[in-house]
């Protein structure tokens, strides 16, 4: 006895809310254990699937994002280089800006 696809649905649905095991089932509904162990695992992972779908594309959802820095803050981790005839001074963002300019004009002198 060949089932459609649609028959299928409604005789994996009907296992899903009875306690028998998969043999007493078929047994009772005089179907192929083979054949609805195939469409039970089918439809099952083809739901599942659904499911993994309809997550990743909820995952990939953009949202706006502003980044605001207090006045005077800066970032903690940034560092920058500065140069003076080949020696490298690595100074935090927001450092005072004299005191790089001396320490800058004193390398210079040096070198």
């Amino acid at each position: 006895m060949h089932l459609s696809r649609s028959e299928w649905k409604r005789i994996v649905a009907e296992y899903e809310t009875s306690d028998e095991r998969h043999v007493e089932f078929c047994a009772r509904r005089r179907v192929s254990l083979h054949s609805f162990r195939m469409w039970l695992y089918k439809l099952r992972k083809e739901r599942s699937a659904g499911k993994v779908a309809r997550r990743a594309t909820r995952a990939v959802q953009m949202v706006p994002v502003r980044v605001r820095q207090a006045p005077g803050e800066a970032f903690i981790d940034e560092v920058v280089e500065v140069v003076v005839r080949g020696a490298i001074i690595r100074v935090r963002v927001g450092q005072d800006a004299r005191y790089i300019a001396e320490l800058a004009a004193a390398l210079g002198e040096r070198c």
